[in-house]
């Protein structure tokens, strides 16, 4: 193994604080467009939403509680703010990206805009990464494989040489054990609770802090 991609949000950047933001903007959005739901409801509806591997959580969470109107549902939709607000880095990681980038090619692999770089490079985190792409770059976003082919050709190395550490099982993992990468999943936030349907979609290591990735980095690279 000669290269890491890693995903942004949730791996460097916890996203606890992001998520409660944006539940609570697409719940006040509903409440405007007269539309009352317990946060009983709502959080029923968010594991529900995620368990079936919707592509797009806000949006399927807002149809579920507007349709078949459709105008409710796009009035909903741009009143819903996905607000990111100030990021810190996952305590440890800086830590363990200096270790990592020493021995390994790193790269992000992450579906973000372009300005998620100035994030990292605020915090002296982007010097540790040779491909600094993501998904607001490119014609593609992940779970789309070509988007983990084109970050491995910026690397210069095959899927068999690479590992990828995300914290979704539909997102991350389950696009790279297809291109035959070996993958970490990181267990937070809300899509900590997505099962694989088959053993094909297990990921080869499962990890919930950053001294477990630690680990896993250094087990995958020894072998």
């Amino acid at each position: 193994m000669t290269a890491v991609l890693l995903d942004i949000g949730g791996v460097i950047l916890p996203e606890d604080e992001l998520y409660a933001r944006l539940f609570q903007s697409t719940k006040a959005a509903l409440r405007n467009a007269g539309v009352h739901v317990s946060d009983e409801e709502f959080d029923d509806a968010v594991r529900k939403c995620i368990a079936s591997f919707v592509p797009g959580l806000r949006e399927a969470l807002i149809w579920h509680f507007t349709k078949p109107d459709m105008g409710k549902f796009a009035a909903v939709v741009s009143a819903a703010k996905w607000d990111e607000g100030p990021r810190d880095p996952r305590p440890g990681i800086r830590e363990l990206l200096e270790e990592f980038s020493a021995s390994c090619t790193l790269a992000l692999a992450a579906n973000a805009s372009g300005a998620i770089r100035s994030v990292l490079a605020e915090h002296d985190l982007l010097r540790y990464f040779k491909s600094v792409e993501v998904s607001g770059d490119l014609p593609f976003a992940k779970p789309d494989p070509r988007f983990f082919e084109h970050i491995l050709r910026n690397c210069g190395v095959g899927p068999e040489e690479a590992i990828m550490i995300g914290d979704r099982l539909d997102n991350d993992i389950i696009p790279a054990k297809l291109l035959g990468m070996k993958t970490i999943l990181y267990k937070t936030g809300p899509y900590a609770i997505l099962e694989p349907r088959t053993p094909d979609e297990i990921p080869d290591a499962a990890v919930t802090s950053v001294d477990d990735l630690r680990a896993a980095l250094l087990k995958f690279l020894a072998a």
